[in-house]
């Protein structure tokens, strides 16, 4: 992003290890002597990819990102749910996060999905979700379309756009459907395999009313 900078973080590189600081373990220690967190006000993208959860919660708690605006996380290892705890609480550590992309996240209940969606979410204009063999994310749509049709509440109202892979087009379309027009995201962007059933008829919808791309290429590296 243009006059920002960019961090990755990765387990291949970091061997498995975790920083030294605030963890589960030491709670009440920070409860009594609180460790003031080094705020890095340039950045603004972030990627936490095969990082351990333990570890990524301990940066959380060193650091503040308030510029962020494009994150990505990517295959978590352990507890994902806290991650998301920290990431989307009433003060969500990402306040303007606009790009989120989500990969392989598991184990995360309905409530912590939807709460994280609720206050991480408000500003996201472009969303990339990968459900491949992965139920949490695949509940997204159901998630979004349940807040809107049982409690009025529309998740994402910023959206303009949502990537997915993983995800029928049908369960995007109810996703869709369930928002009013002038919320409803104007490009979705899906893999040609999760078009492949003949019965789905989510794609005319689609393609009837929004733009309709294809993703290039059978990884999930490139950008949105």
């Amino acid at each position: 992003m243009q006059g920002g900078a960019g961090l990755r973080f990765n387990d291949r590189w970091l061997g498995g290890s975790s920083v030294s600081g605030p963890s589960s373990n030491n709670q009440s220690e920070q409860a009594t002597n609180p460790i003031r967190r080094l705020t890095l006000p340039s950045l603004t993208e972030l990627v936490f990819t095969f990082t351990e959860c333990e570890f990524t919660c301990d940066l959380l708690s060193l650091l503040s990102f308030p510029n962020v605006q494009k994150l990505t996380l990517e295959y978590l290892k352990g507890d994902s749910a806290r991650v998301l705890d920290l990431m989307g609480g009433p003060k969500p550590s990402f306040p303007n996060v606009t790009h989120l992309r989500l990969l392989g996240l598991m184990s995360i209940s309905d409530g912590r999905m939807l709460s994280f969606l609720v206050h991480a979410g408000k500003n996201v204009t472009h969303l990339h979700v990968n459900a491949v063999r992965c139920p949490t994310l695949k509940k997204i749509p159901m998630l979004v379309r349940w807040m809107a049709m049982e409690r009025r509440v529309y998740l994402l109202p910023k959206l303009q756009e949502i990537s997915t892979d993983g995800i029928s087009p049908t369960e995007l379309r109810q996703l869709i459907q369930g928002r009013p027009p002038p919320l409803r995201p104007k490009r979705v962007v899906m893999r040609r395999r999760d078009c492949a059933n003949p019965e789905d008829m989510g794609v005319q919808w689609l393609m009837e009313n929004l733009e309709v791309q294809y993703m290039q290429g059978s990884s999930d590296t490139e950008d949105d």
